[in-house]
């Protein structure tokens, strides 16, 4: 187990990123969350977003972009957040109603800290956006995907409050002990 290696997770619009920007303020290193950096990547070389054009292969990247940042730090002893985890693409896997039992054997392969903090949905915050494209009954469902495969994969689920950013950040202090 890689305790430094933190996870904080949810469905989309729930405020990771902006909890994200501010624990970097804090000098804490987080590492992007890897499904926008994939559908950027995918939306310059093709001009369209993989999701649509090709769930499979949209899952696919997720996951090699998610094994990528977490070899990137495997010297690294410092407290790390990661804005999602492998185990995410098992969750998106679910919402394209593909086969994911192979990103559940190899998530194993990749643990993080067994304590991960998940933000609810919000909907008084939800936004869509160019990658975003959710409506927010598909965001509770999709919560619940990730919830579930966090659960399968023995992960200790903690709830993050719907709060301000700085509560949400004096809790995420707490609970990962900077």
């Amino acid at each position: 187990m890689k305790n430094n290696y933190n996870i904080l997770t949810g469905a989309p619009g729930v405020g990771k990123t902006t909890l994200i920007e501010e624990l970097k303020k804090l000098n804490i290193h987080c590492i992007a969350e890897p499904a926008r950096r994939v559908l950027a990547n995918q939306r310059a070389i093709c001009g369209e977003a993989l999701p649509e054009k090709n769930p499979s292969l949209f899952c696919k990247k997720l996951f090699e972009q998610s094994v990528r940042d977490y070899n990137a730090l495997q010297n690294n002893s410092d407290l790390i957040i990661f804005d999602r985890g492998i185990a995410d693409t098992i969750a998106y896997a679910g919402c394209f109603k593909l086969q994911s039992s192979h990103y559940e054997k190899a998530a194993q392969n990749y643990p993080y800290n067994k304590n991960v903090l998940v933000l609810p949905p919000w909907e008084e915050i939800y936004s869509t956006d160019d990658e975003r494209k959710m409506n927010f009954s598909q965001v509770c469902e999709f919560h619940e995907l990730i919830c579930k495969a966090y659960q399968k994969l023995n992960y200790n689920l903690i709830e993050v409050p719907r709060s301000s950013v700085q509560e949400r950040v004096q809790l995420a202090k707490v609970l990962l002990n900077f």
